[in-house]
């Protein structure tokens, strides 16, 4: 666990470092593109098991953009519903 734990912030870490500042969106720009859609979908699993970014400002607000997109809550209907059936179920997290 401790191994993973460290690889994901690790990782984290680079991409909170290559992310662009609150002035745009994606690293692309004002429009996300295919790294943007493949890179939420890498991160975004933490949260079915409560982990968050809160260490990480910048992956947390790219997050938060990609997540506003029309079709994300459609696409992620079933793994969201996931997440909000644990409820307040423990999970280790970073």
């Amino acid at each position: 666990m401790e191994w993973g734990r460290n690889q994901a912030r690790h990782w984290l870490g680079i991409l909170e470092n290559s992310l662009p500042g609150p002035g745009r969106r994606s690293p692309g720009g004002n429009r996300p593109d295919l790294a943007d859609f493949v890179g939420a979908e890498m991160v975004n699993p933490g949260n079915r098991v409560h982990c968050t970014c809160r260490d990480f400002p910048n992956v947390c607000r790219w997050l938060g953009n990609m997540k506003a997109l029309p079709r994300w809550s459609t696409v992620h209907e079933v793994s969201d519903g996931f997440a909000a059936s644990s409820g307040d179920q423990s999970f280790v997290s970073t």
